[in-house]
């Protein structure tokens, strides 16, 4: 009975919004109010169940334990209904009487919110949430007053001094949040648009991030549970000014998108500029493997083969013949991407919706934004990337020319290098501050360079990777020069080739 009772309430719920045609993800109202609807037919079930003599232990196999709560709280203005912990009342515990004056309720808010939301205009839903923001503001201009007060009475109060930043870091948020409700109900985009997206959801999240990284005073940090996260204070201060300084970069972004009517790829539905770069780095992923199998192998196979002897009895020719070896690395290497490249494109034009390869990436430069051709900053993003993978195929091929038998190790150590490449980054970022820094000098951090070329607002947009949370979220890259990476990266190309050239230029002749 109470699993048919779960599945009828889903089915009411659904059929609802069904039978008034708003039963599409592209409709706000479903999105906005379809959990709400959901929170009081689920209520009212319970309080149904309970009524006919369900046992309390059969229910709660189906029903959550928010669900048990007989006090729902419905919003008339935001059409929201919800639950609270603060007044938790257990359904099983009401009389029959409380129990059908309890349904009776739920009933009235029902139909309360099932006529709001037939009636409901989107520009109805801008200003109740201009409304929402102004009040957040209001209450967070409070908060600082009282933060500022106090402070004024306790100017050397670390614990109040960190009140007081929390406060005017709360303030920043709910303006920018109030800024972006400002622009939608004057501008009135559609639900899901990329203006929509772009306030919503980038926007929104950046600002939060303002409230959530508040720097806390060397005293406070000696004594926070934080202090166990990192090394020392510095290296915390450190990632709150990188994470900061990205919010604040990715909210440049977007206030200058929404003023030049210029679309973040992130904040559209579809985007063949994000499409085509993500599989263009996809592409350069497996042509990088691909170059990585070429170079071990392509003298492993001479020593294999015995032709090398060939080779290296013509002495003055030696430099030469290792090089065209190298060039027919590189020659196959650049072919192929270009080949992809195209491939891809053309792959990307038939199957993405929207083609905004005439919109230009917007990017932060020296403080300031900058708008680049969607194809010049692909071939940067690729060109980037296979530039630093060459590090590692300068390394195998190396390997392959020094020693006779080396072209198996070298393949397995190239393809394994090439793999953790793009996940290198941020765990050095992890390991850099305890280490003294040691890593922003080595190659590591520079194996892909690509990562070095982007646009913040990603970190925002869909919440970034898992791993970048696990290892210092957006900015954790901050702590690197990418100018000085390209030089180490070059360094350690010429070393690697150096080496090669110079053993094969030696290298004795065994029968």
């Amino acid at each position: 009975v109470e699993g048919k009772a779960y599945y009828n309430a889903l089915g009411e719920t659904d059929k609802f919004f069904y039978e008034n045609k708003i039963a599409s993800g592209d409709d706000w109202r479903y999105n906005e109010y379809y959990g709400s609807y959901q929170t009081l037919v689920m209520a009212k079930t319970v309080c149904s169940l309970a009524k006919q003599g369900s046992q309390k232990n059969i229910t709660e196999n189906f029903f959550s334990y928010e669900e048990m709560n007989c006090e729902v709280n419905f919003d008339k203005d935001t059409l929201s209904a919800y639950y609270t912990e603060e007044n938790y009342k257990d359904v099983f515990t009401l009389t029959p009487e409380e129990l059908d004056k309890k349904i009776a309720e739920l009933d009235g808010m029902i139909q309360e919110l099932e006529t709001g939301i037939i009636n409901a205009k989107i520009e109805d839903f801008y200003k109740m949430r201009l409304d929402m923001s102004t009040e957040e503001l209001a209450e967070s201009q409070n908060n600082l007053q009282a933060a500022e007060a106090e402070l004024a009475k306790s100017p050397d109060n670390a614990k109040i001094k960190m009140t007081a930043e929390e406060a005017r870091a709360a303030v920043k948020t709910a303006e920018l949040n109030q800024w972006g409700m400002e622009y939608l109900n004057k501008n009135k985009p559609e639900y899901g648009s990329w203006q929509y997206n772009s306030v919503m959801d980038i926007l929104t999240n950046a600002a939060a991030e303002f409230s959530y990284n508040v720097l806390m005073n060397e005293e406070l940090f000696s004594t926070s549970d934080e202090r166990h996260m990192f090394k020392s204070y510095d290296e915390y201060k450190a990632k709150i000014e990188a994470l900061t300084k990205d919010a604040e970069e990715a909210v440049e972004l977007v206030k200058y998108s929404l003023d030049k009517n210029i679309p973040l790829p992130e904040a559209l539905d579809s985007s063949l500029r994000s499409s085509f770069l993500g599989d263009a780095g996809s592409a350069a992923f497996i042509v990088c493997l691909f170059m990585v199998a070429v170079a071990s192998t392509i003298m492993f196979n001479e020593y294999s083969t015995g032709s090398v002897r060939l080779l290296l009895i013509r002495p003055k020719s030696r430099s030469k013949i290792l090089l065209s070896k190298l060039l027919t690395v590189i020659f196959y290497g650049v072919v192929t991407m270009l080949v992809s490249l195209a491939v891809l494109f053309v792959m990307e034009l038939i199957f993405t919706d929207n083609n905004d390869m005439t919109v230009p990436y917007l990017l932060m430069k020296g403080g300031k934004v900058a708008q680049i051709n969607p194809i010049v900053y692909t071939l940067m993003n690729v060109g980037a990337r296979m530039f630093s993978a060459f590090v590692i195929i300068a390394f195998v091929f190396m390997l392959s020319t020094v020693f006779a038998k080396g072209g198996i190790f070298a393949l397995m150590v190239g393809a394994a290098a090439v793999c953790a490449s793009s996940i290198i980054q941020p765990i050095c970022a992890e390991l850099n501050s305890r280490l003294h820094g040691v890593l922003t000098y080595t190659v590591l951090p520079y194996l892909n360079l690509s990562q070095y070329i982007g646009n913040t607002v990603k970190d925002y947009s869909y919440g970034g990777s898992m791993l970048g949370e696990i290892f210092g979220g957006a900015g954790a890259g901050r702590q690197f020069d990418p100018a000085l990476g390209t030089v180490i990266v070059a360094a350690h190309i010429a070393l690697f080739l150096a080496i090669a050239f110079g053993v094969f230029k030696k290298k004795q002749i065994k029968n």
